[in-house]
This record gives structure tokens, sequence and C-alpha cells, in this order.
């Protein structure tokens, strides 16, 4: 159907040079210069190793320091604010909750005849489970838990 009409020919080399990337700024292997033999500044003191005097053979001045006497009375505080006495009741805390509660052997017993009934396929079964586990959390004085908290508690608890 779409055949080749002339035989390819591998026997001779390829005379064109390898592509290069578009805009490359690479330099050919012979265009390279040792940074050991790019000669320095002519000056008599051919001791070049510290910074400062590189920077000042090249007409560079230090920088000057101004107002480095601070004292602790004037520097500006960035996070710094009083605290008062009745402040601490109102700072936020972190953690748990106050009202969460674990799950005890009762609850989890109760949640495992649950699902042993209902058997939850999807989030319908899940909740149904949960409706029902409210109502024996409500009559058994247990706290009450969120239907995606006792779908993981059954998922941690059956993988044990």
């Amino acid at each position: 159907m779409y055949g080749l009409t002339t035989p390819a020919n591998f026997s001779q080399p390829c005379s064109l040079s390898p592509p290069s990337p578009s805009g490359s700024r690479l330099l050919p292997p012979s265009a390279y210069q040792d940074p050991a033999y790019i000669p320095l500044p002519d000056l008599s003191d051919r001791d070049l190793l510290d910074p400062l005097v590189i920077a000042e053979s090249h007409g560079y001045t230090p920088a000057t320091k101004e107002n480095t006497n601070l004292d602790s009375a004037n520097r500006p505080q960035k996070h710094a604010r009083a605290v008062e006495a009745n402040e601490d009741d109102l700072r936020v805390k972190r953690g748990r909750p106050n009202s969460s509660n674990n799950y005890s052997t009762a609850d989890i017993g109760a949640l495992f005849d649950l699902v042993e009934d209902i058997v939850p396929l999807g989030q319908k079964g899940w909740q149904l489970i949960h409706s029902k586990f409210t109502q024996w959390a409500g009559c058994n004085g247990r706290p009450l838990h969120k239907a995606m908290s006792l779908k993981t508690k059954y998922k941690q608890v059956s993988l044990l």
C-alpha cells in the first residue's frame, strides 16, 4: 500500500553535524578556557585570595555600617505585645476538644453487632448504622459519634 520504491543506503556516513538546541549558548570544547590560565589583573600584589582585596582591586570600597549601637529600648519589637492577666482564658486551646471521647469496648461491640445485622454496602448503610448507634448510645449513656467516625473505627478494628 505505502511501499518504498527506493532501497535505503546506510553505507555512507552522515555528513551533517548533530543538532543543537535552539538558542543554545553552549561553547564547543575547543573554546573552553581553564580558569587557571586566565590572567590576574596587573598589580604589584599578586596575592588576591582575600575577597576584600579582590573587591578593592576592582575599585570597590567596603560598605560602612551606620547606627549599630541601638539600645534595647529603641530597637523595634516585631511580635511583642503585652499579655494581660485575664487574657489566659481567651487563648485558643489545641488538640482534641474536651467533649471528644474514645470508643469503649461496649461501643465497639454494639458497632460490630449493628454492622453484622445491617451489612452496610454504601453511604446509606452507614447512615442507617449511625442512626441505630445514636439510639443505642442515647439509651446507654454513651457519647455520640459521627457516621464517618463509626465507619473509620470499624475499619481500624476489623483490620486488627
